[in-house]
C-alpha cells in the first residue's frame, strides 16, 4: 500500500485481522503512493510479484 493511500484504516484493520487469524501475509508500504497500483508496483522494495510466483509454482510443475 502506498503511505498517501485513503485506505490505510482499512488496510490496516484488514492485516490485524489476518494476524490475529494466523493468516501468514506481508503488508509492505511505499513511500509517495496513494492507492495507485501503478506507483506502487514501481517503487515496491522487493519483487511485487513473488507471492504470485511461488503461490502458483506448483501449478507449473504439471
Amino acid at each position: 500500500m502506498g503511505d498517501k493511500d485513503g485506505l490505510d484504516p482499512i488496510i490496516q484493520k484488514f492485516s490485524q485481522l489476518l494476524t490475529s487469524s494466523n493468516i501468514t501475509h506481508e503488508l509492505i508500504e511505499v513511500s509517495n503512493a496513494g492507492h495507485e497500483y501503478q506507483n506502487i508496483m514501481a517503487q515496491f522494495p522487493t519483487d511485487p510479484y513473488s507471492f504470485w510466483k511461488t503461490a502458483f509454482e506448483p501449478l507449473s510443475a504439471k
